[in-house]
């Protein structure tokens, strides 16, 4: 399934995983690495 389905669209459309995903741990880096 997607990791973190929930992840606002404007930190997908602007390219904010990274930020995303330090404040989210392990969930954000696999959604970052889906990318």
């Amino acid at each position: 399934g997607e990791p973190l389905r929930n992840v606002p669209r404007s930190i997908r459309q602007e390219g904010h995983a990274i930020l995303y995903a330090e404040e989210h741990g392990e969930q954000g880096w696999l959604w970052i690495r889906k990318k």
